[in-house]
C-alpha cells in the first residue's frame, strides 16, 4: 500500500495492484484501482475493515474502482455482514462509441502520438462493442489491435 501514487511501482513489478492510502489519522482512506481483480479474500478483508465499526486503525473510507462484477461482489459481501452498514455504490455506464473514439485519441496523444486516430470508424465501433465502452477493456483490445497491426515480427526484412 502506497501513500504516494508517484512512488508506487508498476503492478507487474510487484505482482499485484497498487492501493493508495491517504493518511489522515482521523479519517484513513484506502483507494484501490482494478479492485475487481482482487482475490475474494482480500476484497472481503477490505470490506470488513471498512464496514465493521470500532477499532483504532480501521479503514474509515474505502474507494474501489473496478468493472461491473465488483458491484455484485461488494453488494453480496455487505449484505453478509451482521449489521447493515451504509455502502454507497455508484455504477457508471460504459462510454458511447464517440466517447470511445475520443478516449482512444486521448490515450494515443498522451503516449506521444500526433495526428488523427489511426483507426477507421469500423475498427472503433468493433473496439467499442467488444469492450462494452469500459476504459480497461478498451485499453486491452486496442493494445492487441495495435500489436497485431504494427508488430515487427510480421514485417519481412528487406536485405
Amino acid at each position: 500500500i502506497y501513500t504516494d501514487p508517484e512512488a508506487a511501482p508498476e503492478p507487474q513489478e510487484h505482482g499485484g495492484y497498487p492501493a493508495y492510502v491517504l493518511q489522515d489519522s482521523a479519517d484513513p482512506i484506502v483507494i484501490v484501482d482494478d479492485a475487481h481483480r482482487l482475490p475474494p479474500k482480500d476484497l472481503e478483508f477490505l470490506i470488513h475493515e471498512a464496514l465493521v465499526p470500532g477499532g483504532t486503525h480501521k479503514i474509515k473510507r474505502l474507494v474501489l474502482f473496478g468493472e461491473s462484477e465488483l458491484y455484485t461482489a461488494v453488494t453480496k459481501l455487505a449484505a453478509s455482514l451482521s449489521q447493515q452498514p451504509a455502502v454507497n455504490k455508484i455504477y457508471l455506464p460504459g462510454l458511447t462509441e464517440q466517447e470511445t473514439a475520443d478516449y482512444l485519441q486521448h490515450r494515443l496523444t498522451i503516449a506521444g502520438f500526433s495526428g488523427d486516430i489511426p483507426l477507421n470508424s469500423s475498427e472503433v465501433k468493433d473496439i467499442h462493442q467488444n469492450s462494452g465502452g469500459y476504459p480497461g477493456p478498451i485499453n486491452t483490445i486496442a493494445h492487441q489491435w495495435f500489436n497485431e497491426k504494427y508488430s515487427i515480427k510480421d514485417r519481412k526484412s528487406v536485405v
